[in-house]
């Protein structure tokens, strides 16, 4: 009786949740869309712009630096944000609080449930990935073993074969480059 419950159960709550989900995915696709057809000019451009900066930035530096760069000008901008509106209570003399008292009171806690599924399903691709090498590198199947080595010795091989004719071509003048 209990399995029979508890499986009707779970399969009610994946429904509501299976719904809720279509519903965030509804509301999230149309505005996407808004944002790619322009029908919102603000919000378009503002996106555009913040794609194009982040391009730009990422053609230049790292990724680890852009990130960087990112999070201390968002720490700026909070910082900045926070002491004005200090400034603006103690000018007013107004007691109206943090200005990210809202933000600061929700939870941002993982729970043990989410953590625990998303770990198993890391654990599952690792777990795979092992075995695959396992296989490969004690030459559990003799061909596939090959094969990995040949691929792996021509990709050396083409690199290699790159390098030398880049090499000839800086050179050689007047020879076109190969794309």
């Amino acid at each position: 009786m209990f399995i029979t419950h508890q499986l009707m159960w779970d399969k009610h709550s994946f429904s509501c949740l299976r719904s809720e989900m279509l519903m965030m995915m509804m509301c999230c696709c149309v505005s996407v869309l808004d944002v790619v057809y322009w029908r919102d000019v603000r919000w378009s451009a503002a996106v555009f712009s913040f794609s194009l900066l982040l391009l730009l930035s990422l053609s230049c530096c790292s990724v680890i630096s852009v990130m960087a760069y990112t999070t201390l000008a968002l720490l700026s901008l909070t910082v900045t944000f926070r002491i004005y509106k200090a400034i603006l209570q103690a000018v007013q003399k107004s007691d109206r609080g943090h200005p990210f008292k809202q933000y600061l009171d929700k939870d941002v806690a993982l729970s043990t449930d989410v953590v625990q599924k998303y770990s198993d399903v890391a654990l599952r691709g690792i777990n795979g990935g092992l075995i695959e090498l396992r296989r490969l590198f004690l030459v559990e199947d003799l061909v596939d073993s090959l094969k990995a080595q040949i691929d792996a010795f021509i990709s050396m091989l083409k690199n290699q074969m790159k390098d030398f004719w880049g090499k000839i071509q800086a050179k050689v003048p007047g020879m076109k480059k190969l794309e």
